[in-house]
C-alpha cells in the first residue's frame, strides 16, 4: 500500500494532484519520457482503450498495476486513491479549511488540525 505521503496530499490545504498512474501503482523514472508509460486499462495491456504508441519498459513486470486489477481488489491502491478523495470531498475542513500545526515533540509523529467555521478535523501520521 502507497505510504502516508499520498494520505498526507490529500491532507493538506491546496489543490492535491495525481500524476496518472499513481493511483494504479505504475512505476516510472526520471527523466520524464520514463514517466510516461501508456496507462494500463486492462492485466495483459490488450483492452478496448488501450493506448500503444509505446511498449511499457518500467511497468512490464509490474503486476497488477492495471486498473482491471485494482478495480476486483478491494483493498486496492485505487481503492485507497478513490476513499481518501472522497473524504477530502466530504469533509468541509478536509477540502477548504485552514492548517493548524501541533508539534508532538517526536520527530517521527506529525499532527495538524484542518479547520473551517463549522467543521474540524484531526490528521496524525506515524
Amino acid at each position: 500500500m502507497e505510504g502516508s505521503a499520498t494520505d498526507e496530499i490529500q491532507a493538506l490545504p491546496g489543490n492535491p494532484f495525481i500524476y496518472y498512474g499513481e493511483e494504479i501503482g505504475m512505476l516510472g523514472v526520471k527523466p520524464d519520457e520514463g514517466l510516461r508509460e501508456p496507462m494500463k486499462w486492462t492485466a495483459d495491456g490488450q483492452g478496448d482503450g488501450q493506448t500503444t504508441w509505446e511498449q511499457a519498459k518500467n511497468n512490464a513486470a509490474n503486476s497488477g498495476a492495471d486498473v482491471e486489477s485494482q478495480l476486483q481488489n478491494r483493498g486496492s491502491l485505487l481503492e485507497h486513491y478513490r476513499q481518501l478523495i472522497s473524504l477530502r470531498n466530504e469533509v468541509p475542513a478536509l477540502r477548504d479549511g485552514g492548517i493548524r500545526e501541533y508539534s508532538s515533540g517526536n520527530s517521527g509523529i506529525m499532527a495538524f488540525e484542518r479547520i473551517t467555521a463549522g467543521s474540524r478535523y484531526w490528521w496524525f501520521t506515524i
